[in-house]
C-alpha cells in the first residue's frame, strides 16, 4: 500500500480508481474494469498503465514514470497472490 501513496493525490477522490486502501484496489472499480489480475502481474491493467503499454496516458499521468524495479515490485506482488501485507 505505501507504494501507491503517491498515486491516491488522482485515485483518492478522482481518476475512476481509488488506491486508498486495499480493499478499494482489490475491488477494481476503474472506468476500464478491474486492475488486478491475481497471479497474473503482466496482463494486470495497473501494470499496463504504470509501464505504458495499455491504452491511454502512463501513470503517473504527467509525472514522472515509476522506476521499473518498483514495477516489478508491483508485478511480483501481483503473481505471488496480491496479499494484503
Amino acid at each position: 500500500q505505501p507504494v501507491f501513496s503517491n498515486c491516491t493525490e488522482c485515485h483518492g477522490s478522482s481518476g475512476g480508481l481509488d488506491l486508498t486502501t486495499y480493499e478499494n484496489l482489490m475491488l477494481g472499480s476503474s472506468n476500464n474494469g478491474p486492475v488486478v489480475t491475481n497471479g497474473d502481474g503482466a496482463n494486470s491493467f495497473i501494470i499496463q498503465k504504470l509501464r505504458g503499454t495499455a491504452t491511454g496516458n502512463q501513470m503517473p499521468q504527467g509525472g514522472t514514470p515509476l522506476e521499473e524495479s518498483i514495477i516489478s515490485t508491483i508485478e511480483t506482488w501481483i503473481n505471488e497472490g496480491a496479499q494484503n501485507n
